[in-house]
């Protein structure tokens, strides 16, 4: 399959801009509403942004819960 079978209508430099754009603005409205709710709850501002860089901290940590043992192979 050729690289000129799919069309990119801008450089590959303007397409990862656009990218982290999108997802730059998308964790914004989620810092927003979430903020929002929160503040409707009735916490402060600090509390909220102690709340919200926990649970982003917390995010990249994986902590095993449970082991689950198979009667059959899992491929």
């Amino acid at each position: 399959m050729s690289r000129k079978t799919i069309y990119f209508p801008h450089n590959f430099l303007m397409f990862a801009v656009l990218v982290l754009v999108l997802i730059v603005v998308v964790g914004l409205i989620f810092i927003g509403v979430v903020g929002t709710a929160f503040m409707d709850v009735g916490l402060s501002p600090a509390i909220i942004v102690l709340i919200l860089v926990g649970t982003f901290v917390g995010s990249y940590v994986n902590i095993p819960v449970l082991k689950l043992r198979s009667s059959r192979p899992i491929t």
